[in-house]
């Protein structure tokens, strides 16, 4: 995930719900606390996303290295020892 492209679009969210929740309430104070809590469910979503973005890559690469002890073990006539 490109981080300069998440801040700029968090920044667009969150002056959008800046402006909508003064629209609906009237009341500066609210508007800064619901955008205060859009920002945390936005960072939180990041937060899980990049988790998942981890995790994925160490899959991946566990997997691979399975598939390589896999080519190890046949490299021994299937019995994984070297001795007979």
């Amino acid at each position: 995930m490109y981080f300069p492209r998440f801040v700029v679009s968090a920044t667009v969210v969150l002056t959008v719900l800046l402006i909508l929740a003064y629209y609906v309430t009237g009341s500066s104070w609210y508007s800064l606390i619901w955008t205060a809590l859009g920002a945390l469910v936005l960072q939180l979503g990041y937060f899980l996303v990049v988790g998942f973005l981890i995790f994925r890559s160490g899959a991946a690469k566990l997997e691979q290295l399975s598939a390589r002890d896999e080519e190890r073990v046949n490299l021994f006539d299937g019995t994984g020892s070297l001795f007979h």
